[in-house]
C-alpha cells in the first residue's frame, strides 16, 4: 500500500511490520522516523541507504534472514 507522510499518522504502526520511505527529501524522511517510529520503536529500526544494498545485496539478505523479527 501506498501512502502520503502526512497520511501516515492515521495508520496504526502496530499493525504494519514494515515500511519502506523513498524519495528525494531524505530530511523529511529522518524527521519522519524520529518523531513517529523512534518514540514507539526505539531498538527496532534499520536503516539501508539504497547503494549499500545494491553494493551488498548478500550481505542485506544475510541479515534480513538472520534478524529475529519476534523481539518487541
Amino acid at each position: 500500500m501506498l501512502i502520503k507522510i502526512n497520511e501516515l499518522k492515521k495508520f496504526k504502526k502496530d499493525s504494519i511490520n514494515f515500511y519502506l520511505f523513498h524519495g528525494p527529501n531524505t530530511g523529511l524522511i529522518e524527521e519522519t522516523i524520529n518523531k513517529l517510529f523512534k518514540p514507539i520503536f526505539p531498538k527496532n529500526i534499520i536503516s539501508y541507504d539504497e547503494t549499500e544494498l545494491l553494493n551488498n545485496i548478500n550481505i542485506f539478505k544475510e541479515e534480513i534472514f538472520n534478524k529475529s523479527f519476534f523481539d518487541n
